[in-house]
């Protein structure tokens, strides 16, 4: 089958960037958002749009699907029927980051309406999907991969098959995120003793960036937090998400993850005190420690 038409549901920050270079690349792709503002954006740069899946799920060869929470997706797919009115032979492609156990479940229930699952989420965050350069982890049948294959093709730089299972992408993606989200903890942890015994942090980070203890998360967010710079390039909202799934992955497999629960419940505490929306690196504001100055 060629996938001559194609949905992208959820024009977030990520999921628009990647729908507008499936557009570059001459696929035909309509975004969907529940947003008014996030459809006129996309309609701004020649694409087309709808409110909800629903109506024209039954016109489609692929869904794509970029959303915060399985429910979401849950909500897309199957809440109101949409994924019944799919053709038998079309795909589904998850780039979100979920629960393993929900993508394995998610495909149960598309393979008993002929729909096959392609488990794909990304990495490299809104500048990788601005500009079509995301790395993949591709779990699915071939012959469903093959079919989107255009598609991942526009938005991704590299792409890793990682197993014919649905499910198993989304675990590779959880465990990248028990690495990232952790290092983002320890970056603000480690600069905010340094501010509290009197070392400068930016000193602080310009010798870490030339030894051994350095990092790519560190040398990313450590520049926003010695430059002050705290627009919301990854959120705390994202950043207790991501290791609340480590945190279940942990828990399902009987496995201790103690510095992942700890970085956890330390986002988790950042956005009961209203910090959602802010910099991952905003966690500052829960040390005993003046950065502003």
């Amino acid at each position: 089958m060629h996938m001559d038409k194609i949905a992208l549901v959820g024009l977030g920050a990520m999921g628009i960037g990647m729908a507008r270079n499936m557009l570059k690349n001459g696929l035909a792709v309509t975004g969907i958002d529940i947003s008014a503002e996030r459809r006129a954006l996309f309609v701004e740069d020649g694409g087309n749009v709808a409110e909800s899946l629903q109506d024209l799920a039954g016109t489609l060869d692929a869904v794509f699907v970029m959303v915060n929470e399985a429910e979401h997706m849950e909500a897309a797919l199957f809440t109101n029927g949409a994924a019944s009115r799919m053709r038998r032979g079309s795909v589904v492609v998850s780039t979100s980051t979920l629960p393993p156990s929900y993508i394995a479940s998610c495909a149960a229930g598309l393979g008993e309406l002929g729909i096959g699952m392609v488990d794909s989420p990304v990495s490299g965050g809104e500048k990788g999907a601005a500009g079509g350069t995301l790395t993949l982890m591709l779990s699915g049948r071939k012959s469903d991969i093959e079919k989107v294959r255009p598609a991942l093709d526009a938005v991704s730089k590299k792409v890793f098959d990682v197993g014919e299972d649905p499910g198993m992408g989304s675990k590779m993606k959880v465990l990248h995120q028990h690495l990232a989200s952790t290092h983002i903890a320890l970056t603000v942890e480690a600069l905010g003793m340094c501010r509290k015994s009197g070392v400068d942090p930016k000193l602080f980070y310009e010798i870490v960036t030339h030894s051994a203890g350095n990092s790519f998360l560190f040398e990313y967010f450590g520049k926003f937090l010695v430059d002050n710079d705290f627009f919301p390039y990854s959120s705390i909202n994202t950043s207790e998400k991501d290791l609340r799934l480590v945190v279940e992955l942990a828990r399902e497999l009987d496995y201790p993850a103690e510095i992942a629960t700890k970085a956890y419940e330390q986002f988790l505490h950042a956005k009961e005190k209203g910090l959602g929306k802010e910099s991952s690196i905003a966690t500052i504001q829960l040390f005993p420690v003046d950065w502003t100055h």
